[in-house]
């Protein structure tokens, strides 16, 4: 993933104001960090712009923004991912249902590439499970 972040942070729309990543197939919201000033009003302002991105990106039924959301950093960037569970089950009709496997609890280090698996296998492919634990992009971002 730092790849891919990578390429959003610097020479990209993202460089400047939140965004999507293209190849993320759930709700989210992306920036990259500024690197040339720590004042605590750019970084409010960035983190409001996220906010905004991501309750628009994943609207709860009612149109209510309260929900659960994963907040990722890194240090160039920050990543906001609204979540509809905690825990993937093979059962949630994603590729790989019915698969033999336990439940994958999945905090914001798994939408970095870092999940932890209490048995021998992932029960799914990784992007599944994100798929599965994520709110859905809404087509209007």
């Amino acid at each position: 993933m730092a790849e891919l972040f990578a390429r959003y942070t610097t020479g990209h729309a993202c460089a400047a104001a939140a965004c999507t990543v293209d190849e993320l197939p759930f709700a989210h919201a992306f920036a990259a960090l500024p690197q040339s000033s720590s004042s605590s009003l750019v970084l409010d302002v960035l983190l409001a712009d996220l906010l905004a991105l991501a309750f628009r990106a994943a609207p709860l039924a009612g149109g209510s923004t309260a929900g659960s959301f994963n907040l990722v950093m890194g240090p160039e960037w920050v990543l906001l991912v609204p979540r509809s569970r905690r825990e993937f089950a093979p059962t949630d009709g994603a590729a790989g249902a019915g698969t033999t496997g336990g439940t994958v609890d999945v905090n914001g280090l798994g939408f970095v590439g870092s999940l932890l698996v209490r048995g021998a296998k992932l029960p799914a492919p990784p992007i599944e499970i994100l798929r599965g634990v994520a709110v859905t992009a809404a087509s209007a971002v």
